[in-house]
Parts: structure tokens; sequence; C-alpha cells
């Protein structure tokens, strides 16, 4: 079972609700578990316009469920001043589910899709974001992880989590912890969504970012310059990201293979290292 909520992102509450469904279904792909029921909670503003919003922020939660074959049994609404969706998702698994735990050393660290979503929409309601751009960070958004979790249950997965609000480095340092291994990652492989590094470089920053960016303290950086978009890149925070896949170094090519035949953008974006000698938990460069 897994049970979240976020605020709108944007005035679209038909896009609100189909991202924030599958939002509340990722926990449970990223555990190899297949999604089966939902319940939802939708707080919507005190407005003229509160039956239609409420309206249209169902019908996109329900695209996204029907999709994944997954029955929407009822819900919940309040009045609140901002639009928020949640879901309550519950589900089932063939076999042993994936945890955040069991990285060895020698794994790879495999991510499905492409980073970048809050720098865009932060960039977006401020109007520096081109249309070319908001168009690829939505497609990404709706694409869900259902396809690479039915791929990625075929390989031996060793460790699994899906890439939200805390960034890609919250979220390597919460696969790494307790584990006694450090992660190696090359800047230069991390796959960015168009407008993201520009937005970056020129000092764009999202809500949240500058919290996340406390995972400095256990990271060191080899080779990588000062202001390097692709290092802020690890702590963008993302709404509806992709999977962040663990798999022994043999399987992963053929791993990351099988899921771009999915239609995901899925990248090697480092590996699993014994511990660092200067106590690092990421090393990048």
């Amino acid at each position: 079972a897994n049970v979240d909520a976020f605020t709108a992102f944007t005035d679209d509450p038909w896009l609100v609700g189909r991202v924030a469904a599958h939002n509340g279904l990722s926990d449970l792909y990223a555990k190899g578990a297949r999604p089966r029921y939902a319940l939802a909670i939708v707080a919507v503003p005190p407005e003229p316009s509160a039956e239609e919003t409420l309206f249209q922020t169902l019908s996109g939660a329900r695209r996204t469920l029907e999709d994944a074959g997954v029955a929407l049994l009822g819900g919940h609404t309040i009045v609140a001043a901002q639009l928020m969706v949640g879901f309550c998702v519950l589900g089932s698994a063939d076999g042993p589910m994936w945890t955040q735990a069991g990285l060895s050393p020698g794994d790879h660290l495999v991510l499905t899709r492409a980073l970048g979503t809050g720098v865009l929409w932060h960039a977006d309601m401020a109007g520096r974001a081109t249309s070319r751009w908001m168009e690829a960070v939505v497609a990404s958004m709706v694409r869900g992880n259902a396809a690479a979790s039915a791929v990625a249950r075929a390989f031996p997965i060793s460790a699994a989590t899906d890439v939200t609000g805390f960034g890609l480095a919250g979220h390597v340092l919460s696969m790494l912890a307790g584990n006694g291994v450090s992660a190696r990652l090359a800047l230069s492989s991390l796959p960015a969504l168009p407008g993201a590094l520009e937005l970056l470089a020129a000092g764009e920053r999202s809500t949240f970012h500058d919290q996340n960016r406390q995972a400095l303290l256990s990271i060191r950086t080899e080779r990588a310059p000062a202001g390097d978009p692709r290092l802020e890149l690890l702590f963008d925070p993302q709404t509806a990201g992709g999977l962040l896949l663990g798999v022994p170094a043999a399987r992963s090519a053929a791993l990351a293979d099988a899921l771009r035949e999915a239609g995901d953008e899925a990248t090697v974006i480092g590996e699993v290292v014994p511990p660092d000698a200067e106590g690092a938990m990421i090393v990048v460069d």
C-alpha cells in the first residue's frame, strides 16, 4: 500500500489529477508490485468553479488509473486554499518486493527517465520556459512507471526506488544508507529534460532545490567545476519521476536496452563501490 499527495503544480486540474494518480501508483511500481485499487482525497479551493475543478481533477486521475487497470473505489473531498490531490493505492506482488536496501559493490544504477521537472515547472510559472520544453516535461510526467516496472521484474533487481521531491541525490543516498557502500556517478551520463540544463545554468532553482542541496555534505566531486548545471540536476525535485534501479553490472546494459525498447529513456548513471576513503557517500565526476 502507498499514500501520497501533492499540491497543484499547474492551473490545469485535469493534468494535476492525471499526474497525481501516476505519483500515487509509482511507489508500488518501485517495489515491483502491481497496483489494484485506489482511494482519492481531493482538496478544492472554495471558488464558483469548485465543482468543475473537482470533475476535471478526477477525470484526469481516472484516465491514469483506468490505463493502469486500477479501480477507483471512492474517496473524500474537502475545501482548502489550494488544489491538492492524493491517493491511497493498494496492490499485490507475485514474489518478494523490491526495497531500497540491497545494493552491493559492483551493482550499476539505472535511471529510467530524464530529470528536470522541478526547475521546468518553476520557470514555466514565471514565463521563462518554452512550449517545446513544457510539452516534453508533460509527456515525461504522464508516462508513468508501469512499463519500466514490468520490464525490470525480469531482471535481478537488488534495490529500487522512484525519484521524487528529494531529487536524485537524495534518493541515491537513501539507497546507500546503512549498506556500507558508496556510489560513483558520472555527471555526463545524467539525462536531462529539454531546457533543464539551460535553466539551471542561468540560476533557475525550484522550490526545495536548496533544501535538497544539503546532500552536498555527503558528496565528493572530482573534476566537476563549480556551477556545473549537471551537478545542480542532482538536487532538482522531481514530480512523477522515473525509477532508479540497482542491478548487477553484468545485466545493466541488457536492462537499459529492454527499458529503452519499452519506451523509457533508460541510462546507466553510475556504479556502487566500496566505502569512499574520504567518507563520501557519493562521488561524482
